[in-house]
């Protein structure tokens, strides 16, 4: 039988006004988030037993459960200096400390004395044709400062920063991130896959942008609502839009010719290390 996984995030109460914010799925185990951060790993075989729970201790908002790596693990995404962290799983309970700290800076960027704060709100595994092979143990994830950025379990680019906790792992710095030029926007939801099994797509909710890139091509395309597309069959342009449809200042172009410019400007924009 193939293997079956679903990942869902919702917004359901729970007692004491707490949310369920996400649910994933892997074989015969489900993994609970609620939005104050309480995570727990059920065995849907034995439904009564009692689940193994960790407390994050901050607001969450997305988890990935793998357990085709060979070390099964999950991850959340939560609001906090580090706001994407790695829990192994073993003999089906998740660790109580986190194995790995995944943070946002490069090797390429200047190092930072102090962390800070951001939010991640969506978690995918990164598409089976990308450049690092299909490893489970690599993670795509969508970011508040709207950037999608692509962690390798395996790496061993590490960042020291200041305000660590005692006994954590030193953060993993990303080995891809990739940002729309035209988007400033945060990233809620992450996907991968596509015709080639080489995309990653991310969902903005302003606007209703979803933003692509072809990791193999560096191949960058962007969706924007038909609404948008019926602004610019009527945009004058030199540069932008004219106040005036006769201003002689301004030359009004077919949709074609705007179609070209505005895609002059959307070139790739991805730093890998």
């Amino acid at each position: 039988m193939a293997a079956f996984a679903v990942t869902v995030t919702s917004s359901s109460q729970l007692q004491g006004g707490e949310y369920l914010e996400s649910l994933s799925s892997e074989r015969n185990f489900l993994l609970a988030l609620s939005s104050s951060g309480d995570a727990s790993l059920t065995n849907l075989h034995f439904p009564l037993s009692q689940p193994e729970t960790v407390t994050l201790n901050t607001r969450s908002w997305a988890s990935h459960l793998c357990l085709d790596s060979a070390g099964p693990y999950a991850a959340f995404g939560t609001s906090s200096t580090h706001p994407l962290r790695v829990y192994s799983i073993k003999n089906d309970e998740l660790s109580r400390t986190p194995n790995a700290i995944l943070h946002s800076q490069m090797l390429s960027e200047p190092a930072g004395t102090k962390p800070v704060s951001s939010a991640v709100y969506g978690i995918s595994r990164a598409p089976l044709a990308s450049p690092w092979g299909s490893s489970p143990q690599i993670l795509v994830s969508g970011w508040f400062d709207g950037h999608v950025r692509c962690h390798d379990l395996r790496s061993s680019s590490r960042i020291k920063c200041a305000g660590g906790n005692a006994g954590e792992p030193a953060p993993l710095r990303p080995v891809l991130t990739m940002k729309d030029p035209l988007q400033f926007e945060s990233f809620y939801s992450v996907s991968c896959g596509g015709g080639s099994s080489s995309h990653i797509a991310a969902g903005s909710a302003r606007h209703s942008v979803v933003s692509f890139w072809d990791t193999m091509a560096g191949v960058f395309m962007r969706l924007e609502t038909i609404a948008l597309l019926s602004i610019m069959s009527s945009l004058k342009v030199q540069g932008y839009m004219a106040p005036h449809k006769a201003d002689p200042l301004y030359m009004t172009l077919d949709l074609a010719s705007i179609r070209e410019l505005i895609l002059s400007y959307l070139k790739p924009k991805a730093w890998m290390d």
